[in-house]
C-alpha cells in the first residue's frame, strides 16, 4: 500500500517535469477548452501509470489482492489524486509548486502510517495524518489487498475522489481568471493598433 502510493505520486511529480502543465499547446478559445485540454493529457498519462502498476505487481509479481477491479480502480484513483494535486501546484505556483509537491510527498511519507502505525508516528506531526491524500490511498490499498474490507476501501476512495475534484476545481479557477486576464489585455492590445 505504501509503496504502490509513493509511486504513484513520484510518478505524478515525473509528468509534471516531461509535460507542460501550465501553457496551452494551441490558443485555447477559451477557459474550460484549456483546462479540459490540459486535464485529459494527464487523465490519460494517469490512467496508464496506474495501469502499468497494475500490470506489474498483478501479472509481473503475481501479487494476490481481495478484488482484482477494485484495486484497479483504487490504483487509478490514486493516480488521479495525486496526478491532480501536481497539476493544481504546478499550474498555479510553477516550479515553487514542484518544490511544494516534494514536501507534501515527504510530509506524507511521515505522516500517512504506511510503514509504522499512527501512534508510533512523532506527536506532533500525527494530526497532519489526517490532512493529505496519501494517508487515504494507503488505506483504501490496505483494505482492497489484504483486508477485503470493501466498506472501508470505499468511505477512503471518497475521500480520495474528493480531493481530485478540490484540486480540479482550484485548477479550473485558476485557468479562468488567468485566461480572462490574458484575453482582455490582447483585447486592450487590438483596440490599441
Amino acid at each position: 500500500p505504501y509503496f504502490v502510493s509513493l509511486g504513484l505520486f513520484v510518478g505524478a511529480l515525473i509528468i509534471s517535469i516531461v509535460f507542460g502543465l501550465k501553457e496551452p499547446a494551441v490558443k485555447p478559445a477559451s477557459a474550460s477548452q484549456w483546462f479540459f485540454g490540459k486535464l485529459g493529457v494527464i487523465t490519460i498519462i494517469g490512467v496508464l501509470q496506474a495501469l502499468l502498476v497494475d500490470f506489474v505487481l498483478l501479472v509481473g509479481l503475481g501479487m494476490e489482492v481481495q478484488s482484482v477491479p477494485l484495486f484497479i480502480m483504487t490504483t487509478i484513483l490514486t493516480s488521479m489524486v495525486f496526478v491532480t494535486l501536481i497539476q493544481m501546484l504546478v499550474t498555479t505556483l510553477a516550479d515553487v509548486g514542484r518544490f511544494i509537491a516534494i514536501l507534501i510527498l515527504i510530509m506524507q511519507l511521515t505522516t500517512s502510517a504506511g510503514t509504522f502505525p499512527l501512534v508510533l508516528i512523532p506527536e506532533p506531526l500525527q494530526p497532519f495524518n489526517a490532512f493529505f491524500p496519501m494517508t487515504y490511498s494507503v488505506q483504501a490499498f490496505k483494505a482492497v489487498i489484504s483486508s477485503g474490507d470493501f466498506a472501508y476501501m470505499w468511505q477512503n476512495n471518497l475521500v480520495l475522489l474528493a480531493y481530485t475534484a478540490g484540486f480540479m476545481v482550484v485548477t479550473f479557477i485558476y485557468i479562468t481568471f488567468t485566461f480572462k486576464k490574458k484575453h482582455v489585455g490582447e483585447s486592450l492590445i487590438e483596440q490599441a493598433a
